[in-house]
């Protein structure tokens, strides 16, 4: 799974976006992106497993990056995150990196992370995830240290007392979001990568500073309507 699959579907990943908390919102885009990657034995809860793995990932990269930033090391030192985590930085916002003690004592094994996404017995959702990573240095000898990096999100949790969404304004913001999503891969992958890979960060980065979840859906609602209106036309 490509990072861009997430990529348009905050409601995957954003707590501000406006159906972060309905659980109906985030079973239609997880069920959506199943439906995209078109893998038969690939399961809704193997898609949150990945999506977990991915910002944990970017936790780990994020500290690697910025580690090796404050240590001043020179160009031919500097450390090169992995190769999707430019197509990741829209995840940025919504991953701060730390280190911390796993204060629920659990065993894990190297790059494993876990997720939750429960119901309440009322029918209200809550959204708890707690990612806890563990990578170990490189170096096999015994008496050398371990770089352990302990990313941990706090449990988030959210009830929706009143879903009077509207099901139609809802549905078609998801079909505009994937047409954005395929398109924004389309270009992602073309033979002019470089430069379209250039734009569409920019684009993804300008994208996660927005707060405001209304100004966020129009904005991605009219970019779609322009790569639209050109295919079409």
């Amino acid at each position: 799974m490509e990072c861009q699959d997430v990529g348009g579907y905050p409601c995957l990943y954003d707590p501000k976006n406006r159906f972060y908390s309905n659980k109906h919102a985030r079973a239609d885009a997880l069920n959506k992106i199943k439906e995209d990657m078109n893998i038969s034995q690939l399961t809704v809860e193997d898609i949150k497993t990945k999506i977990n793995n991915i910002r944990t990932q970017i936790s780990h990269e994020l500290k690697k990056t910025r580690g090796c930033s404050k240590s001043g090391l020179g160009t031919d030192e500097k450390y090169e995150p992995i190769w999707w985590f430019d197509l990741a930085q829209f995840l940025i916002p919504f991953v701060k990196p730390r280190t911390g003690k796993d204060t629920l004592g659990n065993s894990m094994d190297n790059k494993k992370s876990t997720t939750v996404l429960a119901d309440d017995t009322n029918g209200n959702t809550e959204y708890t995830s707690d990612l806890t990573t563990d990578y170990s240095s490189e170096d096999p000898t015994p008496s050398a240290s371990t770089q352990t990096s302990k990313i941990s999100l706090g449990i988030k949790r959210k009830r929706v007392g009143n879903e009077t969404d509207s099901v139609g304004a809802y549905s078609k913001t998801i079909e505009t979001l994937k047409v954005l999503n395929n398109n924004m891969l389309k270009i992602a992958t073309s033979e002019n990568e470089n430069k379209e890979k250039e734009f569409a960060q920019y684009i993804a980065k300008e994208l996660s500073e927005i707060d405001d979840s209304e100004i966020l859906l129009t904005a991605k609602y009219e970019i779609s309507k322009i790569i639209l209106l050109k295919v079409s036309g």
